[in-house]
């Protein structure tokens, strides 16, 4: 009981000293810019409906690009007959001109306060946690579809396999595991979180951001395999590990991180055309267990730029 009431009187007491502090301030002609405490987000009732009416499920004539944007879920993406969509809460979940549009606010799974200035969230409770909080999209076996795009905050996202013509990835705060990915040019973004890409073509172009998080560009087994046509890395703060074979003009830049490219091939088959590193560190590998690629042909050019960080370079073979 004692030790009770002395908590009460500190309590009290840092109370009392803000409140002084607050009409001293105004005495001296100070204002009152923010004192509340209240819900900033408007939230639906209910979650719009999950069907996706007036459009042949199997066809893919209907539906030919994804527009996603999906925040605080657990999303699994998977293929199978038919287009549907089960689980989690949805703000939007329309079919127009050809573009299936999906979005879940932040605010369906937290609360949002603001205490004098400052944005403070806390997550909600739900009895049946289970299908309220993962969402499990379906796509139809063997599409391809034009362009494909999916911004994901607070979420973690498995994906099954993605054909398309174009994607494009925004990740923050995230983890994001694709297993196959189709594409002809693929924009990604990583703000924060986890990204692995286990198997991909990217016929065309790459354009890979990294600002702060892990990037995995392939994985091992599938080093050899995987391939990206004009591929251009940036990792600001963060790792970045990239398998695969890397043609035509690559670019790759390290501002303060680590990047590491196992490249199918041997040295040489690409031609360094630009490489420099101010506090960083540069290094070409012969490969793993001294392996030689068994041909001559230049596979690509790359230019790789290092400020503070490491870019380790190593050669798979053929």
């Amino acid at each position: 009981m004692k030790k009770k009431s002395i908590f009460l009187i500190i309590i009290s007491s840092i109370l009392g000293l803000g409140v002084i502090m607050i009409l001293t301030g105004l005495a001296f002609g100070g204002k009152v810019y923010s004192f509340s405490i209240g819900r900033n987000t408007v939230e639906s009732s209910k979650s719009v409906s999950h069907n996706l009416p007036a459009i042949s499920l199997s066809d893919t004539k209907d539906i030919q690009n994804l527009d996603f944007d999906l925040n605080a879920n657990k999303i699994e993406v998977k293929t199978g007959k038919e287009f549907s969509v089960q689980g989690g809460r949805l703000s939007e979940n329309t079919v127009e001109n050809g573009v299936w549009t999906m979005k879940s606010n932040f605010s369906d799974y937290f609360y949002k306060f603001q205490l004098f200035g400052l944005s403070l969230t806390f997550p909600k409770v739900r009895n049946n946690k289970k299908d309220y909080e993962k969402i499990t999209i379906t796509l139809p076996d063997d599409i391809k579809l034009q362009d494909i795009t999916i911004t994901a905050a607070a979420a973690e996202l498995d994906i099954d396999l993605l054909h398309c013509e174009t994607f494009d990835l925004d990740v923050s705060a995230g983890d994001v595991l694709i297993e196959s990915l189709f594409t002809d040019t693929a924009d990604i973004s990583l703000s924060a979180g986890e990204l692995d890409i286990d198997k991909y073509q990217i016929l065309q172009s790459g354009d890979i951001d990294c600002k702060a998080g892990d990037l995995n560009l392939g994985e091992k087994k599938y080093g050899k395999e995987n391939l990206c046509n004009n591929l251009d890395v940036t990792c600001s703060v963060g790792d970045a590990d990239i398998y695969g074979k890397l043609t035509s003009n690559s670019y790759i830049t390290c501002s303060l991180g680590d990047i590491t490219l196992y490249l199918a091939g041997g040295q040489g088959n690409y031609s360094v055309d630009h490489s420099s590193s101010s506090l960083g560190d540069i290094t070409f590998f012969n490969g793993e267990g001294q392996v030689s690629s068994g041909s001559n042909e230049v596979y690509g050019t790359l230019d790789v730029d290092c400020t503070l960080g490491d870019i380790d370079v190593y050669y798979l073979g053929n």
